[in-house]
């Protein structure tokens, strides 16, 4: 009962500091007579968040900045090694000292999610402390804090990465899941490559299905945050949070796209079915 009644008041609390911070931000910049560019994009962000649950914003970067990010990626990731079991090591005695504990890096067969990125050098490290980035978190998240960066690869084998062996047949993440009970959850997508309905291997989420789960009794919602629960789309429909098509996204983009997405909405990883994608995760 005292879990439940927790529950009850923390997803209130967190949903009330939220929009209230949105709507802040919304009604303050209604009154700037001539924004830049990027005062116009943080609106977009804000209101396809508050809307739907995400926003894109196609070529945020250019191809040549995409490769320049793409050449310090390879160059840094032969500062790791797989161990025995698979999971990536760094040689490089700075990181391992930053290095997430509890095994926060994620593999498995042509698949690899290596975090906290940002400390791999100055490069990645300027990307990281992004204005742009930075003022999403301040808005969104109600934090001054610089932006943490995720590696993400998944591969069908016909191209090799490095730390990364064999061919993705089972998706990390690749189930229904909500990434929190009670707060939203603001997570950014670079995209390295285009990420497309052929190759697979894209986000999929249930737009604005975070107002629903607020709505949803705490033994509704826990079952969104098991990760050995398997829940098709007809089970969504049963439970109310897929009433048509329309409301799942397939978060498709092209080289160059930024994506920002509520990931406390459902959402899942799909199957890689041709070749391969890799992108940066923005927290």
């Amino acid at each position: 009962m005292i879990t439940k009644i927790k529950f009850f008041l923390l997803k209130n609390i967190h949903n009330i500091f939220f929009y209230t911070r949105i709507n802040l931000f919304l009604f303050v910049s209604s009154f700037l007579k001539n924004p830049s560019n990027h005062q116009k994009l943080l609106r977009k962000i804000v209101t396809g968040i508050k809307n739907d649950g995400y926003c894109k914003i196609e070529n945020f970067f250019d191809e040549c900045t995409i490769d320049n990010i793409s050449t310090e990626i390879n160059k840094n990731l032969s500062k790791y090694y797989l161990d025995d079991n698979g999971y990536p090591i760094s040689n490089d005695q700075f990181l391992k000292k930053n290095d997430p504990k509890n095994n926060k890096h994620q593999i498995k067969s042509g698949e690899l999610k290596l975090m906290i990125f940002e400390h791999f050098s100055k490069e990645m490290n300027f990307l990281s402390r992004n204005s742009f980035f930075q003022m999403i978190n301040i808005i969104l998240k109600g934090n001054l804090r610089y932006a943490t960066l995720q590696y993400h690869v998944v591969t069908n084998s016909e191209k090799n990465f490095q730390l990364v062996s064999g061919k993705s047949t089972e998706r990390i993440s690749g189930t229904w899941h909500s990434d929190n009970k009670v707060k939203h959850v603001i997570k950014g997508i670079i995209y390295l490559d285009d990420v497309n309905i052929e190759t697979g291997g894209y986000t999929e989420m249930i737009k604005n299905s975070k107002k629903r789960l607020m709505n949803k009794d705490f033994r509704t919602v826990t079952q969104f945050t098991d990760e050995n629960r398997l829940l098709s789309d007809d089970d969504l429909k049963n439970m109310g949070f897929l009433y048509n098509p329309d409301d799942k996204i397939k978060l498709l983009g092209k080289k160059g796209d930024l994506i920002y997405l509520d990931s406390s909405n459902l959402h899942r990883g799909t199957q890689l079915n041709n070749s391969f994608r890799r992108l940066l995760w923005i927290y």
